[in-house]
C-alpha cells in the first residue's frame, strides 16, 4: 500500500467547503480561517518513481520578529487522503519535522497590511518533495535557497 505525504495548513474559511469546527478568527489577517486542513504531496496510488519534484507554496504573517522555523510532515495510508486532520485522527500520523537551518530576519521581509491598517512582515516559502532511489526528500525553500531539509527511506 502506498503512503501519502502532506502538511497541515490554514486557509480562508469557505462556507460549505470547510467544517465549522475548523473555523477560527485570524486576528492578524482579519478574516475567518479553516485550520486542520491537509495538503498532500503524494497521494496513494501515485508512484514515487514517476513523480518529479512536487511543491506547494505557503506564507506566514509575522507579528514582531517571531519566525516559525520548522514544518511537520504527515503521512497517511488512507485513500483518498483526508482533506482535514484534527488532533486525534488516527489515519494521519506525524512523520518528521523539517527544521529551518537559516535564521530569517523578519525586518527584511516584504510588508503586508491588513484591513485595520496594521502592517506585518510576510514570510513566503515553498515546501518541495522529491523521490529518488527509495528516498523521500523534503526541502523548505525561501527566496530560491534551501533553508531546511529532511530525508527518509521508504
Amino acid at each position: 500500500m502506498q503512503t501519502g505525504y502532506g502538511v497541515k495548513y490554514c486557509t480562508p474559511f469557505i462556507v460549505g467547503k470547510h467544517k465549522k469546527v475548523d473555523k477560527y478568527w485570524d486576528e492578524d489577517e482579519q478574516q475567518h480561517k479553516a485550520g486542520n486542513q491537509m495538503e498532500w504531496f503524494l497521494k496513494e496510488g501515485e508512484s514515487l518513481s514517476e513523480k518529479s519534484p512536487v511543491h506547494h507554496d505557503y506564507y506566514q504573517i509575522l507579528s514582531g520578529s517571531a519566525v516559525r522555523t520548522s514544518d511537520t510532515i504527515y503521512c497517511t495510508t488512507t485513500f483518498p487522503p483526508p482533506a482535514r486532520a484534527p488532533k486525534g485522527l488516527v489515519s494521519v500520523q506525524e512523520l518528521c519535522t523539517v527544521t529551518w537551518n537559516k535564521t530569517i530576519n523578519a525586518r527584511k521581509l516584504p510588508k503586508w497590511t491588513n484591513r485595520q491598517g496594521q502592517t506585518f512582515s510576510k514570510l513566503n516559502y515553498r515546501i518541495q518533495m522529491e523521490c529518488e532511489d527509495g528516498t523521500v526528500n523534503f526541502k523548505i525553500i525561501h527566496k530560491g535557497a534551501r533553508v531546511g531539509e529532511q530525508n527518509f527511506e521508504v
